[in-house]
Formats: C-alpha cells, structure tokens, sequence
C-alpha cells in the first residue's frame, strides 16, 4: 500500500502560503479516516509543473518537498521537465513518465 500525491496547481495561485499546512491537515485527516493509512504508510508526491506558475509553483514544490521530508517512508519526482497540454495538464508521455518515476520512487521507499 501506498499514497500518491500530484496536486497543487489551483493552490499556486493563491493559497501557496497555507499549502504546507493543507496538506499536514489532509495527512492528519487521511490517517484519521482511513485505519489502513498511518505514519508508516510510503508517501510518493510528483512536484507541480513550474512552466505556467514560475512564480508560485517553487513555493508550492518547495512545500511539497517539506512534508515530504517531515514523513518516515516517503519521495518526491520531479517533474518540472516534462510537457504539459494546456495550463497544468500533463500529456500522455508525460503522465506515463510520471507514473514511472512514481513507481521506482515507491520501491525505494518500501
């Protein structure tokens, strides 16, 4: 078991300051509500792609990468690089690289 994370565009324009403690107070939710999820369980999270938000989509990686490294088992993927289809959208190879990526991160963590 594990839990992925790939969100945050809509917070980078303007929530990029509560975001860290957003996805803390999911964390805390998803480990209230959900007996399989505890402080043990791999967190893989995918930054946000920096292409559309260069301003607020450091903030939000940077946040992501925080919470990341305050859990046990966990990674961040970088996906900065890859081509998006419109404002936040992946393509398809993108999204299959992020899958990729997801997964070797997974397997180091397990």
């Amino acid at each position: 078991k594990g839990f992925f994370w790939l969100q945050g565009e809509t917070d980078a324009d303007n929530q990029s300051d509560t975001y860290l403690a957003d996805i803390n107070n999911m964390w805390s939710s998803m480990k209230s509500d959900c007996p399989s999820i505890n402080d043990n369980t791999p967190f893989v999270a995918g930054t946000i792609s920096e292409q559309t938000l260069p301003v607020y989509g450091p903030i939000i990686n940077g946040n992501i990468r925080s919470f990341s490294d305050s859990l046990i088992n966990s990674a961040v993927v970088d996906t900065t690089d890859l081509t998006l289809i419109d404002d936040f959208h992946y393509n398809a190879e993108g999204l299959r690289v992020i899958g990729q990526r997801m997964a070797v991160a997974y397997l180091g963590v397990i």
